[in-house]
């Protein structure tokens, strides 16, 4: 996030998939479209793991850090 978001209240929307994940994120009183954005994690896994699940958990933490950025912005839905 860029610029400074009021803490109104929000929908955050998520499109997720197996490798990017989308989401917007809206204010409900004013309408306005604040954020259109997605991520591509690409954990760092050890050379010559090929361990799926692993892979997974990382990307979800990557995306768990992300997503704290969220935090006190008044979110009170979130759409998938």
């Amino acid at each position: 996030m860029s610029k400074q978001i009021k803490n109104t209240p929000k929908v955050l929307g998520l499109d997720i998939s197996t490798k990017t994940i989308g989401w917007s994120l809206f204010d409900i009183q004013t309408q306005e479209l604040l954020e259109l954005t997605h991520i591509s994690p690409r954990p760092k896994m050890d050379k010559g793991d090929d361990d799926k699940l692993k892979e997974l958990i990382l990307k979800s933490e990557v995306i768990g850090e992300k997503l704290k950025q969220y935090v006190n912005l008044g979110i009170v839905r979130v759409v998938i």
